[in-house]
C-alpha cells in the first residue's frame, strides 16, 4: 500500500507496505518500504527505512536516518544522522546521533540508547551501548560489553568485549584482547598501559 492519509500534510514521502508511514503528519522526504516501516513517524524528515518495522518508533523530529533490515533503529525518536544496516541493528537507539551500526544487533540493543558518534561493524559489535560516545568497534562481538564508555577502540573478534562498561580511552586490537581499566591498550595479547603517554615515552618503558 502507498500512503494516502488525507490528514497528513507532509510532502514528498514514499511508503510501501502495510501500516507504513501510517501516522505521518508533517514529515517530508521520507522513504519507508516494508510492513510497519516508520509506522509511528509523525514529523520526521529525510529518513530512509527498508525492512519490517525499520525506523518503526515515533520519529518525531529525527532526520537524516537510514535503517535497513528488520527492526533496524526501530525505537528511534529524535535521533538524527544515524545509519543502521542489519537485522535489529541499533534497535535500542532512541535519541542517539551520528552513529553507524552495521551487522545484526550491532550498535546498541539496550533501551534507551543515547550514544553519539559511535561506529560498530560486526554481529553484536557494541551491542550493549547505552550512552557511550566516540567508540569504534570492528569485528563480531567487538566491545559488546561497553555501556557508557567513551573514546575506546576494539578491533577484532571479541576485542574489548568484557569488563567494565564505563571504561575510557582503551585500545584493544586482536581476537579477544581485553583491557578493563582506563587509558590502557592491548595488541594481540601484549599489554601497554597509559596510552595517553607520548609514543616515545611508551616505547622506552616497554622495552
Amino acid at each position: 500500500d502507498v500512503i494516502s492519509d488525507c490528514a497528513a500534510t507532509g510532502i514528498a514521502n514514499i511508503g510501501i507496505g502495510w501500516s507504513t508511514l501510517s501516522d505521518l503528519t508533517t514529515g517530508i522526504c521520507n522513504i519507508a518500504i516494508g510492513t510497519s516501516a516508520m509506522h509511528q513517524t509523525t514529523t520526521g524528515c529525510l529518513n530512509v527505512a527498508l525492512g519490517i518495522a525499520a525506523l518503526g518508533g515515533a520519529v518525531t523530529t529525527g532526520y537524516g536516518n537510514v535503517g535497513i533490515g528488520e527492526g533496524a533503529l526501530k525505537l528511534l525518536t529524535t535521533g538524527r544522522e544515524n545509519i543502521a544496516i542489519g537485522c535489529a541493528a541499533a534497535c535500542g537507539q532512541t535519541t542517539g546521533c551520528c552513529n553507524i551500526s552495521i551487522g545484526a544487533i550491532a550498535g546498541g540493543v539496550n533501551t534507551p540508547s543515547t550514544g553519539i558518534r559511535n561506529i560498530a561493524m560486526g554481529v553484536s559489535a557494541l551491542n550493549q551501548n547505552v550512552s557511550g560516545h566516540c567508540n569504534i568497534a570492528v569485528g563480531n562481538q567487538a566491545s559488546f560489553g561497553l555501556t557508557t564508555g567513551c573514546f575506546n577502540i576494539g578491533l577484532g573478534y571479541g576485542a574489548g568485549g568484557n569488563g567494565t562498561g564505563g571504561r575510557i580511552k582503551n585500545i584493544n586490537i586482536g581476537c579477544c584482547t581485553n583491557r578493563t581499566g582506563n587509558s590502557e591498550g592491548c595488541i594481540s595479547g601484549v599489554m601497554y598501559t597509559d596510552v595517553s603517554d607520548t609514543s616515545d615515552c611508551r616505547a622506552k618503558r616497554c622495552i
